[in-house]
């Protein structure tokens, strides 16, 4: 490979990232993501620590006249600090598609390429935070293990957020209303609130069109093999609970199809209306973004320049960010595995 530059004869490195984290925004705010549950926290720097929240729904007291006012608490927690992991990706434009491009005669066509190009690593980059804020939910652990960096650390949830049924609901007469009212009894004993979103894949759903809890609530006349989710969510409803959020999102990876929330789970969360009650996506700095090369000025998401390379004739466009996402409250996040993985399955298969 022959030497590189900072290229910006087409678009300069602040039309990029000014682009770039417009287009992060726009990913975010028009697919249904998890980064509702985990609003953006900017920082200038890449570290970044905080406490979670623990015990904070207390009471206060009656008091006589003349005494002294009681004592209060800000609650338990614990304090936390973390390095950002650094999550990038740059892209090629070829000699090819250079030619292409001159050959038109306008520099309209090159910005093309490089906005498409720029498009791309974003997308990169904003699946591969919505994949850690799912695994974060998930596991209430902060995990990765990528190119040399490697993590795995805990951020406080307590282990009676992350339950199992006594019986999975594989089998339609497991007791699953009665499991879900249970559950939200318990976060809410827990946070004070009652969840405000129930999420679930479409596998679990199917589970419960065919639970014999669910249909025996929703048919009010005669008996139906299967109900329909806007029948499950009105039996929710009519406990007080939110309806089911089906999410179903995966993305690709080098071994292929990766889902961002765990098909055999059901997560109790706040309601996405409350905005940081569970926690942030942190975004924090990177060389980039100081860079004279670069002349970026204040805080932003993500840094994307164009480079240059002479042998062959060729640019990258190189996307690079800092970010995390964070539980500040992991207890307002509970996980219930309520199906068997497939791999339990063949084992218990294997074991007849």
């Amino acid at each position: 490979m022959g030497s590189s530059q900072i290229w910006t004869e087409v678009l300069s490195p602040q039309d990029l990232t000014v682009y770039a984290n417009h287009y992060l925004t726009d990913l975010q705010a028009n697919g249904y993501s998890l980064s509702a549950y985990f609003p953006d926290q900017l920082v200038n720097d890449i570290f970044f620590a905080w406490k979670t929240e623990e015990d904070t729904n207390r009471l206060a007291e009656v008091r006589s006249a003349d005494a002294e006012t009681p004592i209060g608490s800000m609650g338990g927690g614990h304090k936390a600090t973390m390095q950002l992991p650094l999550i990038g990706q740059k892209v090629r434009i070829n000699e090819m598609d250079q030619l292409r491009s001159f050959r038109q005669g306008n520099a309209e066509f090159q910005e093309d390429d490089m906005t498409k190009a720029t498009e791309t690593v974003v997308r990169a980059v904003a699946n591969r935070v919505e994949v850690a804020r799912g695994d974060v939910l998930t596991t209430g652990r902060v995990r990765y293990a990528e190119n040399g960096a490697i993590v795995d650390a805990g951020i406080g949830r307590d282990k009676e957020f992350e339950v199992t049924p006594k019986k999975h609901w594989d089998d339609p007469n497991a007791p699953a209303l009665e499991d879900i009212i249970d559950w939200a009894m318990a976060y809410e004993d827990a946070n004070g609130t009652k969840p405000g979103t129930i999420i679930a894949s479409p596998k679990v759903i199917q589970k419960l069109q065919v639970n014999a809890q669910f249909r025996d609530s929703a048919n009010t006349t005669g008996e139906l093999a299967r109900v329909s989710s806007g029948a499950i969510n009105a039996v929710l409803q009519d406990q007080g609970l939110p309806g089911i959020t089906s999410y179903s999102k995966s993305v690709r990876d080098g071994n292929g199809s990766r889902r961002i929330l765990d098909e055999n789970t059901v997560y109790f969360l706040p309601p996405e209306t409350q905005s940081g009650l569970l926690g942030y996506t942190v975004w924090g700095q990177t060389v980039e973004m100081n860079s004279p090369e670069y002349q970026l000025t204040g805080l932003g998401q993500i840094a994307v320049g164009a480079w240059r390379e002479n042998d062959p004739m060729a640019y990258w466009v190189r996307a690079n960010c800092a970010v995390q996402p964070i539980l500040t409250n992991p207890n307002m996040a509970m996980v219930a595995h309520v199906v068997k993985p497939e791999s339990a399955r063949k084992a218990a298969k294997v074991s007849k």
